[in-house]
């Protein structure tokens, strides 16, 4: 077998692989964030500031000069 033949097999090798185990992760459904009834995102939610928004008035395009 040519070496060129060989490393092409093993890329595509490795590539389904990686496919291959990112979607069992997502098909899998592990509890690795919370999605439970504990809480603890209404106290994240809860920490967060709100954003700024910026007021209407300032809103305006700059015009470039030519």
């Amino acid at each position: 077998m040519d070496w060129q033949l060989t490393f092409t097999c093993v890329a595509i090798g490795l590539a389904g692989a990686y496919v291959f185990a990112r979607g069992w992760r997502s098909w899998r459904g592990t509890k690795t964030g919370c999605g439970g009834g504990c809480g603890c995102a209404k106290r994240k939610n809860a920490q967060q500031p709100q954003p700024a928004l910026i007021p209407v008035d300032q809103l305006v395009m700059r015009r470039r000069k030519d």
